[in-house]
């Protein structure tokens, strides 16, 4: 989250204080409109950045299926 409250103050030129506020402010309103399952691993992203490590390798595993998928439907030859 640090990242991003920087990201904030030097594009904005805003002072932490205030990008502080409102990357708390979109996070409070994320988590009001994300469903339970979402929000629950939205804190985590923000502190790690890293999507693998928020989810426990959920989207490598969706990759890995969506890949399979590939071969059970065929593949269309160029």
């Amino acid at each position: 989250m640090n990242e991003l409250i920087q990201m904030i103050v030097q594009k904005t030129g805003l002072s932490q204080d205030k990008a502080q506020m409102i990357v708390n402010m979109v996070v409070t309103h994320l988590k009001g409109k994300l469903p339970g399952s979402v929000s629950s691993h939205l804190d985590s992203f923000l502190s790690t950045g890293d999507v693998a490590t928020t989810t426990g390798g959920v989207a490598e595993k969706a990759k890995s299926m969506v890949a399979g998928l590939g071969g059970l439907l065929g593949t269309k030859d160029k």
